[in-house]
């Protein structure tokens, strides 16, 4: 492999595109580079999702397991209390 290839890793798979960027947001924010391969077209048709089995939340490979602590540690944060 070059080193301009870059090897991308599934992560996560996703019902709906609104979820998957949710969970991009929270890596990008941590430095961490994603890459949803059918964002453009599920964003003018979500209903296509079920048929490409889902949003699809790629990160390269060296980047999979600090991505895995990013997600554990957000699901494990406190919600907020009711207003």
């Amino acid at each position: 492999m070059t080193r301009h290839e870059t090897q991308w890793t599934e992560l996560r798979t996703c019902a709906f595109l609104h979820e998957a960027e949710f969970f991009k947001s929270l890596l990008e924010a941590e430095g961490i580079e994603v890459f949803l391969p059918d964002e453009y077209t599920l964003g003018v048709d979500p209903g296509l999702a079920p048929g490409f089995g889902g949003v699809h939340l790629l990160v390269r490979a060296e980047d999979v397991t600090r991505a895995r602590e990013v997600l554990e540690s957000a699901s494990d944060a406190p919600s907020l209390p009711p207003q």
